[in-house]
């Protein structure tokens, strides 16, 4: 489980929360670059964005979630 209530910044990259279970209650910002809530058993992520973006959940399931009730900029 991962879970941020407070700021998470990047000011030149990414930033991902990773887990089974994400929740977002905070504030997220990448000034740079991209934000990623990833709930699942298997994330796959690239080094350089493609079609399909950077991030992408390759195994989820009826018991991951990601949820977001803060603030996200990128």
């Amino acid at each position: 489980r991962c879970s941020s209530a407070s700021r998470e910044a990047s000011a030149s990259g990414d930033v991902a929360l990773i887990a089974r279970a994400v929740n977002n209650s905070g504030s997220i910002t990448a000034e740079n670059g991209t934000v990623g809530l990833l709930a699942g058993y298997e994330i796959l992520a690239r080094d350089k964005a493609d079609a399909n973006g950077l991030f992408a959940v390759v195994v989820g399931g009826s018991d991951t979630e990601a949820s977001n009730s803060g603030a996200i900029a990128a």
